[in-house]
């Protein structure tokens, strides 16, 4: 073999072998187990006390009866809105609604009338609104609203329930106005009901 033919493929070896070179030189080595670097940022967001909000409660229609000789009893005919409390101050702090009756009154003549009648709900339902998540307040069972203005508790968050948009409602069947035989007049009769929702347990 001529010496310029061994010249030429020691040469053509040689770039070979410096080609590999670069070719694994241009590959980051990492230790065995060795992690890529990592870092953080923050994320921050702050927000302004909102109210304590009665948002609607029920306006009740009982429909038209026959004046009875007998205690009757007269499911609701419409109920309207359920009841909706609204807590936005963003302190748990809890709150209660109560309700009251008022006697009821003869729309035309006027004066009170369905002496001792009461209002009765039962069996409430409560709803998370518009999303609300969190421990949703509580509710009476049973609840008899006397039609003396007696207030009464129907609603309440302790502390750390009730944030954010609840409601209360009841089906027509399960709110019921209890009327005594001897006391109804003829005519359309009045009451009304005042909800009073306060800033604590």
């Amino acid at each position: 073999m001529t010496t310029w033919k061994r010249k030429s493929r020691w040469l053509a070896a040689t770039l070979a072998v410096m080609a590999l070179m670069l070719l694994f030189a241009a590959v980051p080595a990492y230790a065995a187990g060795q992690e890529a670097d990592t870092g953080e940022t923050e994320a921050s967001v702050s927000f302004t006390a909102g109210q304590l909000r009665l948002e609607s409660a029920p306006t009740l229609d009982f429909g038209a009866h026959a004046i009875s000789h007998e205690a009757q009893e007269y499911p609701a005919v419409t109920t309207g809105d359920d009841v909706v409390v609204s807590d936005l101050r963003g302190n748990a702090e809890g709150w209660t609604l109560f309700a009251s009756l008022s006697p009821f009154q003869l729309e035309e003549e006027g004066g009170d009338t369905l002496k001792a009648a009461s209002i009765r709900f039962t069996l409430p339902r409560v709803n998370a609104e518009n999303g609300t998540i969190g421990t949703a307040p509580g509710a009476e069972e049973t609840i008899t609203l006397p039609s003396d203005a007696t207030e009464t508790r129907i609603f309440t968050a302790q502390g750390g329930q009730g944030m954010g948009v609840w409601s209360l409602g009841w089906d027509a069947a399960n709110i019921v106005l209890a009327v005594k035989p001897g006391t109804a007049q003829d005519g359309r009769s009045t009451a009304a009901l005042t909800w009073s929702l306060q800033s604590a347990p």
